[in-house]
């Protein structure tokens, strides 16, 4: 997730906070976060989110939780752009 020019540190750090708080709800396994650097696009600090779930059911609930579409409204006026990737571990 990049966020847009001029937002403040205390704006990317209550999406942050938010992302947070959403690891306590019951459907989410595991949760971590980080910042990542890509030495082509110096411009935009990249932040990345790792949330991890038990099923599909549970992703579904999570994305459909009051909690995570509050979380949408906090940081629609600061996210640039987000990227999303839904995985399946193999072992």
């Amino acid at each position: 997730m990049t966020f847009k020019p001029g937002t403040s540190n205390t704006q990317i750090q209550a999406v942050d906070n938010s992302f947070r708080n959403l690891a306590k709800l019951k459907m989410v396994k595991g949760y971590e976060w980080g910042i990542g650097s890509d030495d082509h696009d110096v411009q935009h600090v990249k932040h990345v989110y790792v949330t991890t779930f038990a099923s599909k059911e549970d992703e579904a609930s999570y994305g459909k939780s009051p909690e995570h579409q509050a979380h949408i409204k906090l940081g629609a006026d600061y996210i640039d752009n987000v990227n999303a990737t839904d995985y399946f571990v193999s072992e």
